[in-house]
């Protein structure tokens, strides 16, 4: 023992491995603080780790062989020792880059727990390898209250010059806008909109002079990489040069290439008329709208900036737009009107991005050709990737066409361009589960519900899916509202036969007329039948058919050319048949909802009727033709497991044999 430690002194191993260790300990210190401000990836950490590690005995190698004075020439075991070590460290660092999944396909350890039976393993979807840029709100340098919707109009327009360029991914303006006046570090905004680059600007306007300041800076460094000042007058020219000079200074910031499309998109002048562009501007900030107050102001705004300058080819695409979302919503009823101004955009800028949107936005909501509108958008998306609304309604087609694949990967898209979104992440969510992925349909659930406290998707994937009425009722308690498993329109409630309890949230629905009424009144009618009150349940059920008849006599073109809305009404007003014991009659109206619902193509709005007409069936004692949908939307994906053992519908048939087969079939979970 004497004699080992003998030879340690002669060969100064502990002094040796002491200057190592400190030296060691300072190249670690500098990573530490250098690494995230650099933008270095966990990888590379990990591997200057291994490194060092390595060194730490590559180091005892070269003092047991040359710290004794004197000993200087190399052995061969000596070659053969540090030969080792190192090619364990790059064995070390090959197996550490290449995960599980990337070698084999396999899950990781985490995925694989993290993995119920049956699912398919949580997967990100494909990185985007373009530069990646968010735009935060302008700040307003003016002071003046009334230049906020100016500077507004500033950072949109700036925003959308940039987006056109294909080679970036731009993030949304809906995304960034809750940055306005942010507090945040423009490193956590970066990381909180997966942007590498963050824009900062100012605009300051004095009569008829403005000032615009921007800053484009890496976000992971908080380091300027481009800045520009630009100053002009309110005129047309100056407007649209200033618009094309901030995009190609990012774009040769970033070295971003300007395919001829995206250079003849940023030259563009789409107006002469200053008045026009900026009644353009308004109905534009208001972006794609459910809300009735907003879609109106917009369609004015529109509207507006066509009587201005009738040649302006982008205002009649964006007028197009508003009318076809609101013809969806039954707000412009008019189908001939929609397509004419349609045409009009297309004679003035048949080319331009926003009028294929347009397009493709009337092939979809007016037109209900859903192939023609998938193609459509994927013409105008070809020309315009950074278009986040043409995502999500392309997605939104491909998911009516159960191209669930197809629509998952275009949520995901949409999703990339606008991260901060509680729509999109529904939306995947949704498909998510339709496609068996269970484990990241509640991941994207959680993140929606966490960015707005929406729990819609989580209350699906308790009660459809696994038929937890535990975590709903946890859920209800969460976001303070009734919760209802949106796909079916059952209630928590209904679920556990407190059909009291089901009466009040519905009666809590009913004054809102919109869509949706033919649905509160119908389940309200079944519900007041259900607690024992028949007059209540009649007057319900008697108002169903009259203003069926209403609805179809206002809304006669929108109804025509949306057979869904025609198919719910009618099936909704064949239940109030049923509730007043014409039995006949509500499987009459039953049976022309079936035919009438609308494109053969839409297996979505076909599956939320036949479920309806599934239900007349089970009320009305014809259970093999409601056990034949049942067992054909099963077959298809529909997810409805974790419903068959609590809904209150199937109660008459529980002892079933097809009944008890399914229950087998598809066990909740």
């Amino acid at each position: 023992m004497s004699s080992l430690i003998t030879r340690l002194k002669e060969r100064k191993l502990v002094q040796w491995t002491l200057a190592y260790l400190a030296g060691a300990w300072v190249v670690l210190q500098v990573m530490d603080v250098v690494a995230d401000p650099l933008g270095w990836p966990d990888s590379v950490q990990l591997g200057v780790f291994v490194m060092v590690a390595a060194g730490f005995f590559v180091t005892l190698t070269l003092a047991w062989y040359h710290g004794e004075k004197g000993r200087q020439r190399v052995t061969a075991g000596e070659v053969v020792a540090v030969a080792g070590i190192l090619a364990l460290a790059v064995a070390a660092l090959w197996w550490m880059d290449l995960t599980p999944s990337a070698r084999d396909g396999l899950p990781s350890d985490t995925e694989a727990a993290d993995t119920r039976p049956g699912e398919s393993p949580v997967s990100a979807a494909a990185p985007d390898p373009r530069p990646s840029v968010a735009v935060l709100p302008f700040e307003n340098r003016s002071q003046l209250t009334e230049d906020t919707f100016f500077t507004d109009g500033v950072h949109a327009q700036i925003l959308g010059q940039i987006s056109k360029i294909s080679s970036l991914r731009v993030i949304s303006r809906t995304s960034v806008l809750e940055y306005k006046e942010s507090p945040k570090a423009v490193r956590d905004i970066g990381a909180e909109l997966g942007a590498e680059y963050v824009m900062e600007g100012g605009v300051q306007r004095a009569g008829e002079r403005v000032l615009i300041s921007t800053r484009l800076i890496r976000a992971s460094a908080d380091e300027s990489v481009w800045t520009g000042e630009f100053e002009y007058g309110l005129v047309v020219d100056s407007i649209f040069a200033v618009q094309r000079d901030v995009a190609r200074g990012v774009a040769d910031a970033l070295s971003a290439e300007l395919v001829p499309g995206d250079a003849e998109q940023i030259e563009s002048r789409p107006t002469e008329s200053l008045d026009s562009w900026n009644a353009y501007v308004e109905g534009d900030l208001v972006g794609p709208t459910t809300d009735f107050v907003r879609w109106r102001t917009q369609v004015d705004a529109f509207q507006r900036a066509t009587q201005l300058d009738p040649d302006f080819g982008l205002a009649w695409a964006g007028l197009t737009r508003t009318y076809a979302i609101g013809f969806s919503n039954a707000y412009w009823t008019d189908a001939p009107a929609i397509r004419a101004v349609l045409e009009r955009a297309e004679t003035l800028a048949p080319s331009a991005p926003e009028t294929r949107v347009a397009g493709a936005t009337v092939r979809y909501y007016v037109d209900r050709d859903l192939p023609g509108a998938r193609e459509a958008f994927a013409a105008s998306l070809a020309d315009r990737p950074n278009d986040a609304y043409a995502w999500v309604l392309k997605g939104a087609v491909e998911r009516r066409m159960d191209l669930w694949e197809e629509a998952a990967r275009s949520f995901e898209r949409a999703d990339a361009l606008e991260p901060r979104r509680d729509l999109i992440k529904g939306l995947l969510s949704t498909a998510y589960l339709m496609l068996g992925r269970h484990g990241e349909a509640e991941q994207m659930a959680n993140q929606r519900a966490a960015l707005s406290g929406n729990v819609t998707n989580l209350a699906d994937i308790a009660l459809s899916l696994r038929g937890d009425t535990a975590t709903a009722r946890s859920l209800a308690e969460r976001s303070g509202a009734p919760v209802v498993v949106t796909t079916v329109d059952l209630s928590l409630p209904y679920l556990r036969r407190d059909f009291a309890a089901a009466l009040d949230d519905w009666l809590e629905f009913i004054p809102r007329t919109d869509l949706r009424t033919a649905v509160r009144l119908g389940w309200t009618a079944e519900l007041a039948e259900r607690t024992g009150r028949a007059d209540m349940a009649r007057h319900y059920a008697d108002s169903l058919p009259s203003l069926a008849r209403s609805k179809v006599a206002g809304e006669g073109p929108y109804l025509a050319g949306y057979g869904f809305v025609s198919s719910l009404w009618l099936l909704h007003t064949s239940r109030a048949h049923f509730h007043l014991g014409d039995t006949a009659r509500a499987m009459a109206l039953a049976e022309q909802a079936r035919d009438e619902y609308g494109p053969p193509e839409d297996h979505q709005d076909r599956r939320r009727i036949e479920f309806i007409l599934a239900r007349v069936y089970f009320m009305a004692g014809e259970h093999e033709k409601a056990l034949d949908i049942l067992e054909a939307h099963l077959e298809e994906g529909a997810i409805l497991q974790g419903l068959l053992p609590l809904d209150v519908v199937y109660d008459p048939v529980r002892d079933h044999p097809r009944f008890r087969r399914l229950l087998e079939e598809y066990p909740p979970g």
